[in-house]
């Protein structure tokens, strides 16, 4: 996802409001700095969710997508669905 600086903290902040946890923890930093790209590390992310939630996500058949959703709402799969664009 192509950023401009100027939004880099406004998604951040949004992130921080949904998820609890800061952004920075999920994005390679060297396309960020290097290309202004925003790359989300949805590895990393989806680590943290079973760390975090680890009933939720052993749960045979359930989406990492559902987890987000019981515990965050339409807006946490929403900011999700924006960052792998």
């Amino acid at each position: 996802m192509k950023i401009e600086p100027s939004e880099f903290l406004p998604i951040g902040n949004e992130f921080q409001k949904i998820f609890g946890i800061s952004f920075g923890k999920f994005i390679d930093m060297r396309f960020l700095l290097a290309r202004k790209e925003l790359v989300f590390n949805l590895l990393k992310f989806t680590d943290w969710l079973e760390e975090c939630y680890p009933d939720e996500c052993s749960i045979d058949g359930v989406s990492y997508n559902a987890v987000v959703e019981r515990k965050f709402g339409k807006r946490g799969v929403k900011m999700i669905k924006k960052l792998l664009q």
